[in-house]
């Protein structure tokens, strides 16, 4: 039986390594070199530390298949068959869908008898008419953050570890108050970041790789300050970029691949460290940086696996190396894929490309800079699909829309652009939502509503626009 199981789980390896750039849609979420470290532990026979990174990765990406499955080999390879078992339902609860990981655990465990997987949500093509909310920045993953022009900070959506930083861990499905006077605020794996109007910047979350910036590896419920003179703020699951107000960047967290650009790779640096200066934009992706310099150049380094640095490359970067584009406004990554603005409104996108987020008409990882669109104000990307405004106010969506997040009424994936909507200021793409502000000030969401991320009161999945309020202070 044990040997079976074994081959098993290194058949499922193999598989995922093999077939990482044809996975159908249900299965896999991140592609299997993101987790080449652990996977290395593996292959080293040293099971304990491997055992180490999935928890430390599951932690910060909880809907990671591949990561309960390398978990469980690891510890089923250490003859501890309970704790594999373990390792698969953690799995199964983050993804009840999950068909590999319910095989497993049948194979492993006999008596396992699944649930049935639940049939499709239909398409809500109605909107649901509330309130408006006068915003100044919005952010998204798993939890949502909105700034109020009266500098009122607000939270839902997931609160495991405190992400939502209202002194608890209850997931709310309707906004709640956090913080006053701040004028922007990042949401990001199992933790935020909120910038006050002083140019102090705050914490609060999970931080188990220090990407707080706190000196320690402790969660915060609430918000704590970490820095001064703070002008912008980018940050990943697992480490944080910012540029202070002399425009020099700053780093810390974790450093696996380089991404904090201390020529080295490290596990964590718990405290900000200075590496550049003459910045004005930054943004970071999955183990990966960028920024751009007043001089319009664009910088990367990091993690390099789908050529999400842009140097026509693969290979890791552990220092700034130049992306061959020039005259950049403003440039958005999230995960493996970048998105750039050039001054003259011409949108480019390079890197992972799954689903086709990159929005070129393929599926095919892009190593160097294309052009998609033009005459675009902003751009925002999430987990598998992205999001443009153009400068007439038109919104246009593409990628993966399994959860409805492109707002067009369907669960269709697109390619390339599709426009969704209309007299558009803002958006803000979530992990699997989408949040809007219209020109009229009235904010729109849609898409995955499971922990209630659209904050309309539910925990209802939206194909299409709804319309949510945010009470007054």
């Amino acid at each position: 039986m044990k040997n079976r199981v074994l081959f098993l789980f290194m058949a499922v390896l193999f598989i995922f390594y093999a077939t990482a750039c044809s996975q159908p849609e249900e299965a896999v979420r991140q592609r299997p070199g993101v987790l080449h470290v652990g996977m290395q532990h593996i292959e080293a026979l040293e099971y304990e530390e491997a055992i180490d990174f999935f928890d430390r990765y599951i932690a910060n990406d909880p809907l990671n298949e591949e990561a309960y499955i390398y978990l469980a080999a690891a510890y089923f390879r250490l003859d501890m068959p309970d704790d594999a078992k373990q390792a698969l339902r953690q799995g199964l609860e983050s993804i009840p869908s999950s068909r590999k990981l319910r095989g497993m655990l049948s194979e492993l465990d006999p008596s396992f008898t699944p649930d049935p997987i639940a049939p499709p949500v239909k398409p809500l093509p109605e909107h649901i008419p509330v309130f408006a909310g006068d915003l100044r920045a919005v952010s998204a993953t798993h939890h949502t953050l909105a700034v109020k022009l009266d500098g009122t900070l607000w939270g839902w959506g997931l609160n495991d570890d405190g992400r939502l930083g209202d002194g608890t861990t209850e997931t709310r499905h309707e906004p709640v108050q956090v913080l006053t006077d701040v004028m922007d605020a990042v949401a990001t794996g199992h933790h935020s970041f909120a910038l006050k109007t002083d140019a102090t910047l705050w914490a609060f979350g999970g931080n188990g790789f220090s990407q707080l910036g706190d000196g320690t590896y402790n969660s915060h419920l609430t918000p704590i300050q970490v820095m001064t003179d703070v002008s912008t703020i980018a940050a990943s699951g697992c480490h944080t970029l910012v540029i202070k107000t002399d425009s020099s960047l700053w780093t810390w967290g974790f450093n696996i691949s380089g991404q904090l650009g201390y020529g080295i790779v490290g596990e964590h640096y718990e405290t900000p460290r200075q590496i550049m200066t003459d910045v004005v934009r930054v943004t970071s992706g999955q183990y990966c940086s960028y920024f751009v310099k007043s001089d319009g150049t664009l910088w990367a380094l990091g993690y390099n696996a789908n050529g999400n640095l842009g140097d026509g490359t693969t290979i890791d970067r552990h220092e700034p190396i130049q992306v061959p584009i020039s005259d950049i406004a403003y440039v958005e990554a999230y995960f493996m894929q970048v998105f750039a603005i050039k001054t003259d409104g011409t949108l480019w996108a390079w890197g992972n490309n799954d689903h086709g987020k990159l929005g070129d008409g393929t599926q095919i990882d892009r190593h160097e800079p294309v052009q998609i669109l033009t005459d675009v104000a902003s751009v925002s990307a999430g987990f598998n699909h992205t999001l443009a405004i153009k400068t007439d106010g038109t919104l246009w969506a593409w990628g993966s829309n399994n959860n409805g997040q492109l707002g067009d009424g369907t669960t269709i994936s697109q390619l390339t652009p599709k426009q969704v909507m209309e007299d558009v200021a803002a958006v803000a793409a979530g992990r699997e939502h989408t949040i809007v502000m219209k020109t009229d000030d009235t904010l729109w969401v849609w898409g995955a509503n499971n922990n209630g991320q659209l904050g309309d009161g539910t925990t209802t999945e939206r194909h299409s626009p709804v319309h949510i309020d945010i009470p007054q202070q």
